[in-house]
C-alpha cells in the first residue's frame, strides 16, 4: 500500500550544506508551539494520563458555572451537578470529544470531581479547564487544579536541561514550526494535518544564529562547534 506523504508549505531550517542533512520523523507532544532551529528532545518518563481537581467550596449563590477548555465553553452546570454531568458537559465540546474525558466523583457540593484526559486526548499534558461561576461572589469558590501532569512517552518536545522527563538530552534540531493541538495532530502553513510527525535533523551543519535553546550541554550531546563560539558559529550535528 502506497504511503501517505506531508507536503510541508512553510518556511524551513536547512542545513549549511545540504547534502550533508538527515532527518527523521519525530511525533510531538500535544499543545505546544515550537519555531523551527529549536533543539529537542524526547519523552522517555512513562506516559500518564492528565488529572485535573474540579471543586466548589463554601456557600455558593447564583445559577451554576460553566467550564471553559481551549477557547469553548460548556452549558451551564448547577452546583449539584454530578461527575456525570460534568463528563457530558465536557464530551460536548469539539475540544475534547465523545471519549476523551472521564470524570469521577462528586456530586460538586459534597466532593471534588476528578476529571481525566483519556482516549484521544490521554497521555499528553493539557491545559487547565478554567471554571467560571455565573455570579462572583466572596461567600464560594469554584476552581479546578492539577493532580497529575499528562506525560507522552517517546513524543519530542523542546529540550531544557533542567527538566527530569527526557527532554533534558538534545536530541535533534527542529526542521519545520510546528503547533499541535490538545491531540496532538500538527497544524502546518497549509493546515492542520493529521499525521503528528515532523521532521527532526540529527545530522548536518547549522549556524547557531538560526538556532534556540542551545547551549552548552546541547552542543555536546548534539555534535560539535566547527568554527566560532556558542553565540556565533557553526553546529556540526554527529
Amino acid at each position: 500500500m502506497k504511503q501517505p506523504s506531508i507536503t510541508y508549505s512553510g518556511a524551513k531550517l536547512d542545513p549549511l550544506y545540504p547534502i550533508d542533512g538527515a532527518s527523521l520523523a519525530a511525533p510531538f507532544a500535544a499543545n505546544l508551539t515550537v519555531p523551527m532551529g529549536t533543539v529537542v528532545g524526547q519523552v522517555s518518563s512513562a506516559n500518564a494520563d492528565e488529572k485535573q481537581s474540579l471543586s466548589l467550596t463554601g456557600s455558593p449563590t447564583g445559577l451554576g458555572f460553566t467550564l471553559m477548555f481551549n477557547g469553548q465553553s460548556t452549558s451551564r452546570l448547577g452546583f449539584t451537578a454530578t461527575a456525570s454531568q460534568v463528563q457530558a458537559a465536557l464530551q460536548a465540546l469539539t475540544t475534547i470529544g465523545v471519549g476523551n474525558v472521564t470524570c469521577t466523583g462528586g456530586p460538586i457540593n459534597s466532593s471534588s470531581i476528578t476529571i481525566e484526559f483519556t482516549g484521544d486526548c490521554g497521555n499528553n499534558a493539557q491545559p487547565l479547564i478554567v471554571a467560571i461561576p455565573s455570579t462572583f461572589s466572596e461567600n464560594y469558590t469554584i476552581a479546578v487544579s492539577r493532580i497529575q501532569a499528562g506525560v507522552a512517552n517517546s513524543k519530542w518536545a523542546p529540550y531544557v536541561a533542567s527538566n527530569t522527563d527526557g527532554t533534558q538530552i538534545a536530541k535533534g534540531i527542529l526542521a519545520i514550526d510546528v503547533q499541535t493541538d490538545q491531540f496532538g495532530k500538527n497544524q502546518y502553513a497549509g493546515g492542520l494535518h493529521p499525521m503528528p510527525s515532523v521532521p527532526v535533523y540529527y545530522a548536518g551543519c547549522f549556524h547557531t544564529t538560526s538556532l534556540f535553546g542551545l547551549d552548552s550541554g546541547a552542543v555536546s550531546q548534539l555534535g560539535r562547534l566547527i568554527s566560532g563560539v556558542l553565540a556565533d558559529g557553526i553546529l556540526k550535528l554527529s
